[in-house]
């Protein structure tokens, strides 16, 4: 008889080759997530693009049909309803808005829409009820619940705002350009000032008004070129709304001045507009940083200046409908003049 003898040999991993197996995967891990990281940030610009495009293309049908851009907001404080609400129906919301003014009659100051520039002698907006959402929001809970609702074009996807302010209604991470603030620094100190009328402002929506006059921006009103001149902005660093998001609660709602009475005071931010350049109040530069611990060009300023989460810089829609990426490098003088409307660059130099 043959006898065979096997040996026993063990198919078993030994600690060093595990060990080995893992730093492999490791270093794999890590040379591969950055990759990922940059495809999703950039999927996340081109998609933050597109939304401006679609804002883009409803600015200019709003124009189209009414002869003007829509107001930033009326009366003299930040209490209204913005240029965001008034676009509703041009970015495919037309329900929400109809809704909207089925429930609250009045809801929308609208006299620009005829297309004047200056509309005197309309009724007082103070005497309209819902012209300021808090008191439509304690009116009607139907338009709470509306407003309340997050509208995807209003969002950027690499935005870190939360969906709801302190008082629960819809965030938007875009804001329309106020100009530069050119006018005297006592008159930025409050948009009530009877001096910080639209009629001076130089951006493409003029934020503070009159109770019973308000200034629309028209097509030909942007002497210094509507390809040179901002429209709108991403936002979402500022002192109040950095990327820890603290600070008192005041995100910007698409809807306009939030329940808690919106703004009196544009430097501490405005729920539906935002400050570019430099001016006789300080800097607004975009992308403002922290710098030891401290929010520049100072707290009370960065709540009115545009920011991205995006690296390098931010989005903006202009005047003729394009989208452009900007760097948060931009020499101040160049962003102030695309930030303006008639003050007479035409810089291209961006």
């Amino acid at each position: 008889m043959i006898s065979h003898t096997r040996k026993d040999r063990s198919s078993a991993f030994t600690l060093i080759e595990l060990l080995v197996v893992i730093a492999i995967i490791a270093i794999l891990i890590g040379l591969l997530l950055p990759a990922v990281q940059k495809v999703r940030a950039a999927a996340a610009r081109m998609s933050c693009s597109n939304n401006f495009k679609q804002l883009g293309l409803a600015l200019h049908n709003y124009n189209d049909t009414k002869g003007s851009f829509p107001l930033g907001m009326p009366d003299d404080d930040g209490k209204s309803w913005s240029w965001r609400a008034r676009l509703l129906p041009y970015i495919e919301q037309d329900a929400m808005f109809a809704q909207l003014q089925a429930n609250s009659p009045g809801l929308f100051w609208l006299p620009p829409d005829v297309g004047q520039v200056n509309l005197a002698g309309q009724t007082n907006i103070d005497n309209i009820p819902g012209s300021e959402i808090n008191g439509a929001l304690a009116a009607n809970n139907a338009v709470t619940v509306i407003i309340k609702t997050p509208i995807k074009t209003y969002i950027c996807p690499a935005s870190t705002l939360p969906a709801t302010d302190n008082d629960g209604l819809a965030t938007s991470s875009y804001c329309g350009n106020i100009g530069s603030p050119v006018f005297p620094a006592a008159d930025f100190a409050t948009c009530a000032a009877g001096t910080f009328r639209g009629n001076i402002q130089n951006g493409m929506f003029t934020y503070s008004n009159e109770n019973s006059n308000a200034w629309a921006v028209t097509m030909a009103s942007v002497s210094d070129g509507l390809s040179n001149t901002v429209a709108v902005g991403e936002v979402s660093i500022t002192e109040n709304i950095g990327p820890a998001n603290t600070g008192d609660g005041g995100f910007p709602v698409w809807a306009g001045g939030n329940n808690n009475g919106g703004c009196n005071n544009m430097r501490n931010g405005c729920n539906a507009l935002r400050l570019m350049g430099r001016g006789t109040a300080g800097d607004f530069p975009l992308n403002p940083k922290l710098s030891g611990g401290v929010w520049t060009p100072g707290s009370s300023l960065s709540n009115a200046c545009f920011g991205s989460n995006h690296s390098g810089g931010a989005n903006f829609l202009f005047g003729d409908g394009s989208v452009r990426f900007v760097s948060d490098t931009i020499d101040i003088t160049v962003y102030t003049a695309i930030g303006t409307r008639n003050v007479g660059e035409t810089t291209t130099d961006f």
